[in-house]
């Protein structure tokens, strides 16, 4: 198996967890990359080529870090679960509204009173969670490319939420900023990710 289908697959079965056998997303790529788009299945004001190569590139750097999730990193056990980009267009999404945003993805009725929302630090050289490698750790031409892509997201912020679902091992993890468009559209667009903790 290629590593781009095992992106691909694990990106799906991160959707697939979080929402079911039906999750909200649409192969962009006509290649099976998904990317989810849980409030309008409507592309046309988002740059799908961007999405797509997020997922991928998010893939591909967990890859080279020996992990299945750039977002949670060596912090899960499994790594069944990759990343998958997102979509949610405009709206109020910056940094202190988890609750709107995970509102907005449609999970904000996966969580229960023990639920905890936590910020995640990133790095301000890569834009990736500062966990994910040590300050002096040669970085890989996949991490450059993921960092590359993220560079063109303006008010990019992280959280991760725990006990989700009612599964104690289960850690959602969402990453997003807004992505500037030619047309001025600046829709937030992100990753969403799965740890499993035990």
């Amino acid at each position: 198996m290629t590593e781009t289908s095992v992106t691909r697959s694990a990106a799906a079965a991160t959707a697939s967890a979080l929402y079911g056998n039906s999750p909200p997303y649409l192969d962009v790529d006509n290649k099976g990359t998904p990317v989810l788009f849980p409030r309008d299945r409507s592309s046309t004001d988002v740059d799908v080529g961007y999405l797509s190569n997020l997922t991928l590139r998010a893939g591909a750097a967990a890859s080279s870090l020996a992990c299945g999730s750039i977002l949670a990193g060596p912090n899960s056990e499994s790594d069944d679960y990759g990343d998958v980009a997102f979509s949610l267009g405009q709206g109020d999404f910056g940094a202190g509204q988890e609750l709107g945003i995970l509102d907005a993805l449609g999970l904000k009725s996966r969580m229960t009173p023990e639920s905890k929302v936590r910020r995640v630090d990133l790095s301000p050289s890569t834009r990736l969670p500062v966990y994910l490698l040590p300050p002096h750790a040669k970085r890989t031409a996949e991490l450059a490319s993921m960092t590359e892509t993220l560079a063109q997201l303006r008010s990019a912020h992280c959280f991760r939420v725990e006990e989700i679902m009612e599964d104690n091992s289960m850690v959602l993890y969402i990453f997003l900023g807004q992505l500037s468009t030619p047309n001025g559209y600046s829709p937030w667009v992100g990753l969403i990710g799965i740890a499993v903790w035990s």
